[in-house]
């Protein structure tokens, strides 16, 4: 009884490791060949091999080459180039091409070696990474595999931790140029699309997505407004950072105060999300957020501030202003007073003259000859 059951769990053992060796060695969509490339760009199969060379005094003379469509030969020919292309192919099958090589080996033709590679041409749903530094230019492509004729494209930029859409394009590509942090996320393609010589007709067509993931790497970014804050002298001061940084940002952060005097401080960064402004939304992305703190601020620090934040690519600065509390408001308060004080002198002398006049004057009657006396269009009057 023992037995007959390690005998049937040896048997299953088998069956299951025989499937996963079927089913890897069709992910890989060929029998040998590693220097041969195939691949079909929508409804055109091309095919690329590295060069042969002349061993044991045998000298290379063409490449026979055999095209073949679930397994029935289409196509044999001679070549002595590298590369190959077929136009037209169906949707639904599979291509095999074999490359021979054909050597002259003391007069006579001996075939050396023998090389094979093959592909579905079904379409297939593709997921593809691509990492670019800021200000870089790139092109990204849908990446769907097969042999299909494309009728529209449709895109969506996603970005987030929620994903969110914040941009749609319909062309065939997306052109990227001086990329930033704002760019990266996920975009979905969605082709629509017919088999290789089928009629193009929308109401009959297909669709697939495939998606790329967009990483960005750079020098950190702080999306922080310029601020202005008001202590005395001694005191101290924090200062809220959120950054982006994409490697991560060094703990060591230095501050530059207007006298050009260098402080270096050293601060912990907290993994967290932060808002990110991008194509008219502000989006939660993973970043950083870290308090600055100044402690025992002197009078040398008074005024414009730059805090700098690097990483291994680079660094970014923001300004922020230190001043006295009410500095403005004590200095308007002082013009008010001795405006005042003036005016009230002046008053005063007024009245002092109407004692000896014959008739006197009100108080009111001087306020408005201040007025005329003042008046531009009245010189005579100063």
């Amino acid at each position: 009884m023992l037995f007959q059951m390690w005998k049937a769990k040896s048997l299953c053992f088998k069956i299951i490791s025989l499937n996963l060796l079927i089913n890897f060695s069709v992910s890989q969509n060929s029998t040998s060949g590693e220097d041969v490339h195939i691949w079909i760009h929508k409804c055109t199969l091309n095919v690329n091999w590295t060069a042969e060379n002349d061993v044991n005094g045998c000298e290379f003379e063409t490449y026979h080459l055999k095209l073949f469509q679930n397994d029935t030969e289409r196509r044999t020919f001679d070549t002595t180039s590298l590369m190959y292309t077929n136009d037209g192919i169906s949707s639904n099958s599979v291509y095999r091409v074999e490359i021979t090589t054909v050597m002259t080996c003391n007069g006579n033709q001996s075939d050396q070696r023998i090389r094979n590679k093959s592909i579905s041409t079904f379409p297939e749903i593709q997921t593809k990474n691509i990492t670019k530094r800021v200000s870089e230019n790139t092109v990204l492509e849908c990446p769907l595999t097969g042999a299909y004729q494309p009728l529209r494209f449709e895109w969506q930029h996603r970005i987030g931790t929620d994903e969110t859409i914040v941009r749609n394009f319909t062309t065939s590509q997306v052109s990227l140029r001086n990329v930033s942090y704002r760019d990266m996320g996920l975009y979905d393609c969605t082709v629509h699309y017919t088999l290789c010589g089928k009629s193009n007709d929308l109401m009959t067509s297909r669709s697939l997505m495939s998606s790329i993931v967009f990483h960005v790497r750079g020098p950190p970014f702080i999306d922080t407004s310029t601020e202005t804050l008001s202590i005395l002298p001694g005191e101290n001061i924090t200062v809220p950072l959120q950054i982006i940084s994409f490697p991560a940002p060094y703990e060591q952060v230095t501050v530059k105060s207007q006298g050009n005097n260098y402080v270096n401080h050293t601060v912990y960064f907290e993994n967290t999300v932060v808002p990110l402004k991008a194509y008219g939304k502000t989006i939660d992305v993973e970043g950083y957020v870290t308090s600055l703190t100044m402690l025992n601020v002197s009078e040398m620090s008074f005024g414009t501030n730059t805090i700098t934040v690097s990483n291994s690519l680079g660094h970014h600065s923001i300004s922020f202003k230190i001043q006295r509390p009410d500095a403005e408001n004590h200095i308007y308060n002082f013009i008010d007073v001795q405006k005042l004080t003036e005016e009230n002198i002046e008053m005063e002398q007024k009245r002092s003259q109407s004692m000896f006049s014959c008739d006197g004057f009100a108080a009111d009657e001087f306020q408005t000859d201040k007025i005329l006396y003042d008046n531009e269009f009245a010189p005579g009057f100063k």
